[in-house]
């Protein structure tokens, strides 16, 4: 397995989940001077807005942690090994999730629970 390949794909990844965190936190009307008045339509649009800007930055969050949880992998000569059997993980699977943590098998199984 080409784990520099994988390195570089997580941490393209890695960025590119940070810019859109910080892009998504800059837009957040909450977030210092940006609310504009106190009219009841503004103001709950604005609730919405900030609503819709909170759960996708914690989505983002979430799928950094794992990004980083794989390079963490990658360091400790662990990525690529299934959490649930200790096999390895199918590289196929990873080049299309590259944060997986379960072999394919192990996720069907986890699925079927």
């Amino acid at each position: 397995m080409n784990l520099e390949h994988f390195k570089s794909k997580l941490v393209s990844q890695k960025e590119k989940l940070e810019k859109e965190i910080l892009q998504y936190q800059k837009e957040d009307p909450y977030k210092k001077n940006l609310r504009t008045t106190e009219v009841l339509d503004d103001a709950i649009t604005e609730i919405e807005e900030h609503d819709r800007l909170v759960a996708t930055s914690e989505e983002l969050k979430k799928d950094l942690k794992a990004v980083e949880k794989a390079l963490e992998g990658i360091e400790t000569q662990k990525y690529g090994v299934c959490i649930s059997c200790g096999n390895k993980i199918e590289e196929e699977r990873l080049e299309v999730m590259p944060t997986a943590t379960m072999c394919l098998s192990c996720q069907k199984k986890s699925k079927e629970r």
